[in-house]
């Protein structure tokens, strides 16, 4: 049972991986590129809202695999690594809503971390 979830973990990770991949290929092709290679602040904005959605994305795996029981990862990942991770993200964020004022509705996503 154990080794079937942390294999149906595994899968989901890397589905996930492979996700984010193409999302950020399909990201860097698209015909607005051209604001991206000027000094303009939605590349910055873009960073820094990507950087706090990966991490924001690497506690709620962490946290799902504490709660499957995998206990290789869990001494690795404690609950202060989650929390500074999350707590990470949410900074991230916020300096994101600095570069573009776009970047409030990632309060959206801070609600998720905290709730969800």
């Amino acid at each position: 049972s154990k080794d079937a979830s942390r294999d149906e973990a595994i899968d989901q990770q890397r589905s996930i991986t492979q996700l984010s991949k193409i999302t950020a290929q399909l990201f860097c092709i698209n015909p607005a590129g051209v604001f991206f290679t000027v000094s303009y602040s939605e590349s910055v904005f873009a960073m820094l809202t990507f950087s706090g959605h990966a991490i924001a994305a690497k506690v709620r795996y962490y946290k799902y695999i504490m709660e499957v029981g995998n206990q290789g990862t869990k001494t690795q990942y404690s609950s202060f690594g989650t929390f500074f991770s999350s707590m990470l993200s949410i900074v991230l964020w916020m300096a994101a809503s600095y570069a573009r004022s776009n970047g409030m509705f990632s309060s959206i996503w801070m609600m998720i971390l905290a709730f969800g």
